[in-house]
């Protein structure tokens, strides 16, 4: 290995990401795309909580925490709070599950709905995704962002990592998407599914250490070998690592 991998892989270890696990609707209604379809197409990781109509769009965290407390009265702890936490260079990871094709599209006319079809009916296994967060919270105020339940949203650069099946309790990884696993890396992905069975929208990873190491390698090794599925549209603005 040349001098310059050695220093690449020197900056890797210094890397000290918080892990997180996000948990994004996939249930299909009328009218309504899946907040984890947006997410895929749009490179962002998200939640709801919009503010009323009459509220001003907010421009910075706290002017959404006053509007928030305005809107959601009983909400003494609102989720995109959480999700403000998130910082540039964060990894996180969520998940797809097994879901039947929808028919929103079939309902819906509008051009801007038609990349939807890209991903009507894909998720028919369990897959992991990770992302790398490379901006901060921000509020999308925009017809398909209300439609899809993606107002609060952190932009992310994101990964297919593993595709997943549970079998007699345990999660097993069926394709790991180039990644070289090392010993105990199944029981690793294995404790990482299983956060997603557990409440909470947002959450950090609850054995930082040796799951944060692990998150790392998945994406360096994944990101290295081009393993990307999307790229955010031309109309988003730039992003940067």
């Amino acid at each position: 290995m040349g001098r310059k991998c050695q220093d690449q892989l020197e900056g890797f270890k210094e890397w000290a990401p918080t892990v997180w696990r996000i948990l994004m609707e996939q249930d299909y209604v009328e009218s309504h795309p899946a907040a984890l379809e947006y997410a895929l197409l749009y490179g962002v990781v998200g939640v709801g909580w919009r503010l009323d109509p009459g509220h001003a769009v907010p421009e910075c965290l706290e002017e959404y925490r006053k509007g928030h407390e305005a809107t959601y009265k009983d909400a003494s702890s609102p989720v995109p709070l959480a999700l403000a936490k998130m910082k540039p260079g964060d990894l996180v990871w969520f998940m797809a599950k097994p879901k039947k094709k929808g028919n929103v599209l079939a309902r819906v006319g509008e051009r801007e709905f038609k990349e939807f079809n890209l991903l009507q009916g894909a998720f028919t296994e369990y897959v992991l995704y990770i992302g790398l967060v490379v901006g901060f919270w921000e509020y999308q105020n925009t017809p398909l962002a209300q439609l899809s339940d993606m107002i609060s949203v952190v932009p992310i650069l994101h990964l297919r990592a593993f595709t997943l099946e549970k079998s007699e309790g345990k999660w097993k990884v069926k394709d790991w998407g180039g990644f070289s696993p090392e010993p105990g890396d199944e029981e690793r992905v294995g404790q990482i599914a299983e956060r997603f069975e557990q409440r909470g929208t947002i959450s950090r990873l609850v054995n930082p250490e040796e799951l944060t190491e692990f998150s790392k390698r998945v994406w360096y090794q994944l990101v290295y070998r081009r393993r990307a599925m999307f790229r955010p549209p031309s109309d988003l603005p730039p992003f940067g690592l």
